[in-house]
């Protein structure tokens, strides 16, 4: 996968920025990185709206993508923008976003 898809550096960035993103992407676990794209994809989402797009049919892998959340948000790499009542669980939590 390439990490460049989720926007972790853009083209108008210094390449320092570009470099730091380079440097990061082989640290990420597949996981991680299937949680980012997800994310991507969706804009705007609780951890397990993330997990069953990603997961599809696939049930056991969705706590293992939901998981990352919190490895993500410590990294810096997605953020916290509202809390709401979450479309698969039915409870009232955050809903991520990734840091442009």
């Amino acid at each position: 996968m390439d990490l460049f898809e989720y926007a972790l550096s853009r083209q108008q960035d210094p390449e320092t920025s570009v470099e730091a993103a380079r440097e990061i992407e082989p640290k990420l676990t597949i996981r991680c990185q299937q949680f980012l794209k997800g994310l991507k994809q969706l804009g705007q989402a609780t951890a397990n709206e993330v997990g069953v797009h990603v997961a599809g049919s696939n049930v056991g892998l969705i706590g293992s993508i939901r998981r990352r959340a919190s490895d993500l948000y410590a990294d810096g790499l997605i953020r916290i923008v509202d809390r709401r009542e979450c479309r698969v669980t039915g409870k009232r939590v955050h809903v991520y976003e990734v840091i442009r």
